[in-house]
């Protein structure tokens, strides 16, 4: 017997399990089912490239019209339990201060099991970012003339307190300029009022 014949009489055994051009060839994979069909809002004999394209350009239009009469409220996003669960770790024992002020700050230092405060007076040069995240820069000239700038968290459980000495007459948000100057020059005048 030749190749064909053992090839024809392979296919004659088998049984027909080739798809019928009238049904549609059913991946598992690939195929959409009536609850993917119900879901994108069409029918279950569409094919699965309009299945796909359509939902897309719908949002998009629904988006930019605002939410319509019939169209339900879209849930809260997760953001505003991530904002939830911060506003419980904000301290409210925070003094008002901004840049400019001198502040005297109370950190607990922990050596071996013992535990203490340090107190770092200085100027506020900055306040950064927001929320939990809320930085402080202070600036200080320490005994051997050396500026010594210390960052902390506003709202960290080291810090335990925070004291407004005077109110400094700044026009800056970050006053990184002191950097620069020395002496009397790096002064800055109190606020009064």
């Amino acid at each position: 017997m030749t190749d064909e014949n053992i090839q024809n009489q392979d296919a004659a055994e088998a049984p027909n399990t080739a798809p019928n051009e009238s049904e549609p060839v059913s991946d598992p994979m690939t195929t959409p089912t009536a609850d993917d069909a119900a879901m994108a809002g069409q029918d279950e004999g569409e094919s699965t490239a309009t299945a796909v394209a359509e939902p897309e350009k719908a949002g998009r239009r629904r988006r930019a019209r605002g939410r319509g009469k019939g169209e339900k409220e879209v849930a809260a996003p997760k953001v505003n339990l991530v904002r939830a669960f911060e506003q419980n770790m904000l301290r409210g024992d925070i003094p008002e201060f901004r840049a400019g002020d001198t502040v005297r700050v109370w950190v607990k230092i922990i050596e071996g099991d013992k535990e203490r405060l340090q107190a770092f007076e200085g100027i506020c040069i900055a306040r950064k970012h927001g929320g939990v995240r809320e930085t402080f820069t202070v600036r200080k000239i320490s005994a051997a003339n050396v500026g010594v700038e210390r960052t902390f968290f506003l709202h960290s459980r080291r810090l335990d307190r925070l004291e407004r000495v005077k109110r400094g007459v700044v026009r800056r948000a970050k006053i990184y300029y002191l950097r620069q100057l020395k002496g009397k020059a790096a002064r800055i005048r109190e606020r009064r009022d």
